[in-house]
């Protein structure tokens, strides 16, 4: 999940213009009736941003992921910032080499980020 974080504004903009720009549906009512769709764009907007599971998804886990963060303590920081925020994206191995600890340890810490954000999600 810190995976998706590292891209979630972007994935977030992507989803809201696919709900704002919505490829048109052919309209086989021809000259009858009345549309029942709502005639405000922004409202329609809202509704749409609203009801999408797909966003309310990345908007939680986007809250989520920045809770975690800022609990987080040095150590565990600077072992989220070598693995995930790093442009390289080091193994967890190359990350237990550059903080100078084993890969067991690196392991447990690895274990502690993902229980925090386990927690902070419901998860356990």
């Amino acid at each position: 999940m810190f995976e998706d974080y590292q891209t979630i504004d972007h994935d977030i903009r992507v989803r809201e213009y696919e709900l704002d720009h919505p490829i048109p549906e052919q309209d086989d009512n021809i000259g009858g009736g009345r549309s029942t769709v709502i005639a405000r764009p922004q409202e329609r907007i809202a509704i749409k941003r609203d009801d999408d599971r797909r966003l309310q998804y990345l908007y939680k886990l986007k809250r989520d992921c920045h809770a975690v963060i800022a609990a987080m303590d040095e150590s565990q920081y600077s072992l989220y910032q070598l693995r995930y925020q790093h442009c390289g994206y080091y193994s967890w191995a190359e990350v237990a080499d550059q903080l100078h600890i084993g890969r067991s340890a690196v392991y447990r810490k690895r274990f502690a980020l993902l229980s925090l954000l386990a927690k902070q999600r419901g998860i356990i």
